[in-house]
């Protein structure tokens, strides 16, 4: 099986009716429907519904996407069609699938507790609610760096671990650091003050 340069999914999303693509991705939702097999594909940008039917897609790729679990890594060479009924309104009909890593048995249902969340991070990293955080997160961050920078600060860094402590020691984290008691520093402040005299602003 041939693939030509793997696209993006919003590539994908924004590109014409009936255009040729390649992506690589993820399962994020599955539905078997005996014949015709709906993967929702997920990838860094974004997801997109892959439509996988016997009569069009082939034996062979139907057979890979039915043994493709939740969070199964897949490559898939098919052509954009617009249907309002699928997400984000794009959907690619699959002409051959490729099965890269199964996924037989994901542990993270939509019942998952917190705790298990939690313990399971890693994981639940991959999920759209998560996925939309840090998409967020990073744009704020990224927007107060591009403010500091346009305002003359300078960017500095203070340690991460620190021999004392710098506030009140109730909230002190002790760790080994080569053999040594050191501590998650708590305030970068007093490093900041050192720096005001070389940079100004920091």
């Amino acid at each position: 099986m041939k693939f030509g340069k793997t696209h993006y999914v919003r590539e994908a999303l924004s590109a014409g009716e009936g255009a040729e693509v390649s992506l690589a991705g993820w399962v994020y939702r599955k539905r078997d429907l005996g014949s015709v097999v709906f993967i929702v594909l997920r990838d860094s940008t974004g997801v997109i519904q892959v439509v996988v039917r016997e009569n069009s897609s082939g034996p062979r790729a139907l057979e890979e996407a039915r043994r493709a679990g939740i969070e199964a890594s897949l490559k898939v060479r098919g052509r954009v069609r617009r249907d309002p009924r699928a997400p984000g309104g794009v959907e690619v009909l699959a002409e051959s699938v490729e099965l890269v890593g199964p996924s037989p048995d994901f542990p993270i249902k939509k019942d998952s507790g917190e705790e298990f969340l939690l313990d399971n991070r890693h994981l639940y990293v991959r999920s759209r609610r998560m996925w939309a955080i840090m998409r967020i997160r990073s744009s704020a961050i990224k927007a107060a760096r591009e403010w500091f920078d346009s305002n003359g600060f300078t960017e500095v860094e203070a340690p991460t671990f620190v021999g004392a402590a710098v506030e009140g020691g109730a909230t002190l984290f002790g760790l080994e650091y080569f053999g040594k008691k050191a501590y998650l520093a708590q305030s970068s402040q007093f490093y900041l003050e050192a720096r005001i005299y070389a940079f100004e602003n920091v």
